[in-house]
């Protein structure tokens, strides 16, 4: 399911670029989709993987005078699941943000940099095993989150985002203790019409 995902969300993404030119005309871009990398910053959800992929879906509310997306819906998912060698633990974890997001532009029009808050809540579900065998303890919920985004827009197309997500608690495996989602996103995507 994760793979198919991932595949639909590189199709849309490549598929935009054959799409008209977003902001050039009075129809403005409702939806945007990008491709994200996270890289979880705490030590126990790091051993489902250093690097989660995963897909963003966006739903524009509000647009600025240039017709770029100021207010939006977003919702991703991002996943990682890694078996250890006999030293370690095997490990899966997924995080599903759905939030609110405030984007301001360093330029009035144009391409450029901007920069964003998020707030919203996460469904996180994590589990994990000794590599030796033994059973799976897990947890999951929903957990409140902000997320902090600095991005550049390199075209009417495409950009590229740096994301920070804070989330205000973690989940609690039985046995392994803590495990917190908060961690950096590195996204590549595009706004587009249909």
């Amino acid at each position: 399911m994760k793979k198919l995902m991932f595949v639909l969300a590189a199709l849309l993404l490549c598929g935009a670029a054959f799409a008209n030119d977003p902001f050039s005309s009075k129809d403005t871009s409702k939806f945007g989709v990008g491709l994200m990398i996270m890289n979880p910053t705490d030590s126990l959800t790091k051993q489902s993987g250093s690097s989660w992929l995963g897909f963003d879906i966006s739903y524009h509310l509000k647009f600025d005078s240039a017709d770029r997306p100021t207010r939006s819906i977003n919702l991703g998912y991002i996943g990682g699941d890694k078996d250890r060698d006999l030293t370690g633990i095997d490990a899966k974890a997924s995080f599903m943000p759905i939030t609110y997001s405030f984007t301001k532009y360093s330029k009035d029009s144009g391409n450029g940099f901007y920069y964003g808050a998020e707030a919203g809540f996460a469904y996180a579900k994590m589990k994990a095993k000794p590599a030796l065998g033994g059973s799976w303890r897990s947890d999951s919920g929903f957990v409140p989150i902000l997320a902090a985004t600095v991005g550049y827009n390199f075209s009417t197309y495409y950009y590229a985002a740096f994301k920070y997500y804070f989330p205000f608690s973690g989940l609690n495996l039985p046995v392994y203790g803590d495990a917190d989602f908060d961690g950096w996103c590195i996204t590549l995507g595009t706004n587009y019409t249909f």
